[in-house]
């Protein structure tokens, strides 16, 4: 129903008005609910903040040599957090 109506609501807005529409748009995900193994993997998970005023967010498992997760589009650390915690419990810092 969005989708339509903002195909519909492009075609009519000035180019200003509807880039800003557009980008409101693609900036949004679904909200998925996370899995239960994925739950218990992120409770054992440390959260840290990075980047310019520490916007990031990250999660972290374990100690060693590093592993960096990175998810797409739409995608949540909490979807690799029980790989995370495996290779953790194998020696490895893992960060999602």
């Amino acid at each position: 129903m969005i989708q339509k109506l903002t195909r519909g609501l492009l075609k009519l807005l000035p180019e200003a008005a509807a880039y800003r529409l557009l980008a409101a748009q693609l900036g949004r995900t679904a909200e998925v609910a996370m899995l239960p193994v994925e739950e218990a993997a992120m409770a054992s998970a440390k959260l840290f903040r990075f980047g310019p005023q520490q916007q990031g967010l990250a999660y972290e498992w374990g100690s060693g040599p590093l592993v960096i997760f990175v998810h797409g589009w739409g995608g949540r650390a909490a979807q690799m957090a029980p790989l995370a915690t495996a290779l953790a419990s194998e020696g490895y810092r893992c960060v999602a």
